[in-house]
């Protein structure tokens, strides 16, 4: 694959192997053994590097672009796959779904910490007995009252559900209008009192 890659795509990779060899690897067993989730020190310092690969500087990226970003996800899944599990959503699925979706204010607001390593993301769909498929089986449901909305409903596979500081969570706000009925909402759980988190799983009674 080398033959085909930029000189700083490589140059970007060597970096991040080094990065990940001496400063993430040998502190990853000391995490494992206290069951603690790495939120600070080198282990979660990957910051501007991988996350923010296919994110313009305006919002702390390094703009690298998606060929940049998959050699490093690539690099990083042979280097540690657990430590890789969960790169995905960091620095696409929650932060990007923002970023296409949402609004400059929610932009600047939320990726910068998303993609900088100071905040952890998640992104909910999936639910039990539906699974993936949103516009098929999506059963949460968000119900506008004045200017807020009352989500209800409850999430499986929400990975890292009781770290996360910032999350993207799919519902259905007209029933009957197919997948024209379904919004993506920026969510706070630690800002809300009726929000339960598991391991994998996420509900949710949101204002």
């Amino acid at each position: 694959m080398d033959d085909f890659l930029p000189n700083d795509i490589r140059e970007l990779r060597d970096a991040f192997v080094d990065f990940m060899t001496h400063a993430v690897l040998p502190a990853l067993p000391t995490y494992e053994a206290a069951g603690q989730f790495p939120r600070t020190g080198a282990a979660n310092r990957r910051g501007r590097l991988v996350l923010g690969a296919v994110f313009p500087e305006w919002l702390g990226g390094s703009d690298v672009g998606f060929l940049g970003m998959a050699v490093l996800a690539e690099e990083m899944a042979r280097l540690d796959p657990g430590f890789a599990l969960c790169h995905n959503q960091q620095p696409l699925t929650c932060p990007y779904t923002i970023f296409v979706g949402g609004t400059g204010e929610q932009c600047r607001r939320f990726i910068p910490d998303l993609i900088g390593g100071r905040a952890i993301g998640l992104w909910s769909l999936t639910e039990a007995g539906g699974g993936s498929d949103a516009a098929g089986n999506l059963k949460t449901f968000a119900e506008r009252r004045g200017d807020r909305y009352l989500l209800n409903g409850r999430k499986m596979f929400a990975t890292l559900a009781d770290q996360t500081d910032t999350g993207v969570l799919f519902a259905r706000t007209d029933r009957d209008a197919g997948h024209r009925g379904i919004s993506a909402f920026v969510i706070e759980p630690k800002n809300t009192r009726a929000t339960r988190r598991g391991r994998s799983t996420l509900s949710v009674c949101l204002k």
